[in-house]
């Protein structure tokens, strides 16, 4: 949640995120990719980027 509020909302690059929580910058990205998939799936075939 944290990676995704961060990039998504507080319009964060990964670099920092990462410096933030201590992980690497692509941990960040994957992180923000399942939580990305979840909500597409959440919200149905419908969504569309």
């Amino acid at each position: 949640r944290m990676v995704f509020a961060l990039r998504n909302f507080e319009g964060w690059p990964f670099s920092e995120i990462a410096a933030r929580l201590g992980c690497s910058e692509e941990s960040a990205r994957a992180s923000e990719y399942k939580a990305l998939k979840k909500i597409r799936a959440h919200l149905g075939a419908d969504y569309k980027d």
